[in-house]
């Protein structure tokens, strides 16, 4: 089996159990997950953090954003782009334009802002920071995008706890997470 058909077969398991779960269980493991917020305070004062839209069966980041925004932080959500991903400033309540995946994003009078901490959707993950995304490889261009200068990104995976795998495949243009967040605990990545 090669390497993408790898990544392809855990994905297809991981999203085929993710969608099992009961919705009712999903909303209660989100907001579970928001009270994991604390350890990142630091970095929402540092500048834009950015969240996204829940699609399909993804956590539900939006509780998460909310406890941000009430302790000050200044969101911002994905725009995608055929050149990869923008980031526009986004407010708890802001109207939204429907986009091309199912997604909801700011609409194109919210400014462009760099996110300083940024909220990654995923399909699997490990312990590593290593994830599996849904494909296409918006999140690693992006994220390689805000390095390149050395600028400072933190990334945070957010997932339930049954869509960690024990390793994921890597390439060479995969990026890995700093953290991963789930509804039951804060994971710092390590090369461990």
């Amino acid at each position: 089996m090669t390497l993408t058909l790898d990544k392809a077969a855990i994905r297809q398991d991981i999203l085929g159990r993710r969608d099992a779960l009961h919705e009712g269980d999903r909303a209660r493991m989100s907001a579970a997950l928001a009270a994991h917020a604390l350890p990142f305070r630091a970095e929402i004062h540092a500048g834009p953090v950015s969240g996204f839209w829940p699609i399909r069966s993804e956590i539900d980041p939006r509780p998460l954003m909310e406890a941000f925004a009430a302790h000050g932080a200044r969101l911002c959500l994905p725009v995608v782009r055929k050149s990869g991903l923008t980031f526009r400033a986004y407010r708890p309540g802001d109207a939204l334009v429907r986009a091309g995946f199912g997604l909801s994003e700011p609409g194109e009078d919210a400014p462009e802002v760099r996110p300083r901490l940024m909220l990654v959707p995923l399909a699997a993950f490990d312990r590593r920071g290593d994830r599996i995304g849904y494909g296409a490889g918006y999140y690693d261009r992006a994220i390689a995008r805000f390095t390149a200068d050395g600028g400072p990104l933190t990334t945070v995976g957010l997932a339930f706890s049954m869509q960690e795998v024990d390793r994921v495949p890597t390439e060479l243009h995969d990026r890995r997470l700093d953290w991963i967040v789930t509804e039951s605990e804060v994971i710092r990545a390590t090369l461990v």
